[in-house]
């Protein structure tokens, strides 16, 4: 109360109610937090320099071109299917593809054991595009192949036992 007096004293225009000189210190200090939030919300931002800020932003993917479209499918019981594996290298029955995902690599190592005895045909089947049986030979490298088989669980890296290879 006495504070409030010694307010009124200074202040002649709130002689009459020293409340009102407490109310309006009040508006006074509400209004300059107010408008120290409006200032560091709206106007700040826009007075400071602009600093540019590094943000890695992954490369646009764009699919692989050719025919095929690149899918991974594994089943739970290690059912596997390729398409769009690009033909890396081959070395006798062994097929080294890879697959990308924007900047991942898959690399997969398809085995296969094709054996021909006369009319009879054992093991891997190599088809064209049309479904004609064709060998490994046929396949080069650079070519886009589609493999289903299944996952062999006696390697570390991922190596398919392969059913079926073609080239779409």
């Amino acid at each position: 109360m006495k504070r409030m007096q010694t307010l009124a004293k200074k202040f002649p225009l709130f002689e009459s109610s020293p409340r009102l000189a407490v109310f309006s210190g009040i508006s006074l200090l509400s209004f300059a937090f107010s408008f120290l939030l409006f200032a560091s919300i709206y106007l700040l931002p826009h007075l400071l320099p602009v600093t540019e800020t590094a943000i890695a932003q992954s490369p646009k993917w764009t699919p692989p071109t050719g025919k095929s479209m690149m899918e991974v499918h594994i089943a739970n019981n290690g059912l596997i299917f390729l398409q769009g594996a690009k033909v890396e290298s081959i070395t006798g029955k062994t097929i080294i593809v890879s697959t990308f995902w924007n900047l991942a690599e898959f690399k997969w190592t398809i085995q296969t054991d094709e054996s021909y005895y006369g009319p009879r045909h054992f093991g891997t089947s190599f088809l064209d595009s049309k479904g004609k049986n064709i060998s490994i030979t046929d396949i080069k490298i650079g070519d886009n192949i589609v493999v289903s088989g299944n996952l062999n669980p006696n390697y570390k890296e991922p190596t398919i036992k392969a059913d079926v290879v073609r080239i779409p």
